[in-house]
């Protein structure tokens, strides 16, 4: 049995407590981040290779490496916190 907010009993598994209207919304946003996290990893791929391409030694070729990391990450950890709001967002819990 469903209450007002869609939300059912109680399984232990967080998905239990999701209705179906906000898992195609988490799912939808998910696929969103994850199509943003692709353009992220290719902008720095393409940054990084144009950088490799222009350096004049070995130091600027290692930190067109070392930058092309730094974007990656940057953008792992900012799809990872934007899929961790879309979990709590879909179970309604809101931060202050």
């Amino acid at each position: 049995m469903e209450n007002d907010k869609g939300i059912g009993a109680s399984t232990g598994n967080d998905n239990d407590n999701i209705s179906v209207g906000n898992k195609l919304k988490k799912g939808a946003q998910d696929a969103a981040t994850s199509m943003w996290v692709i353009s992220q990893y290719t902008t720095a791929f393409i940054t990084s290779q144009v950088k490799k391409l222009r350096a004049k030694d070995e130091k600027e070729m290692t930190e067109a490496d070392l930058e092309e990391d730094r974007m990656q990450a940057d953008a792992t950890d900012a799809a990872e916190a934007e899929r961790k709001r879309h979990e709590q967002e879909a179970l309604g819990i809101r931060n202050s």
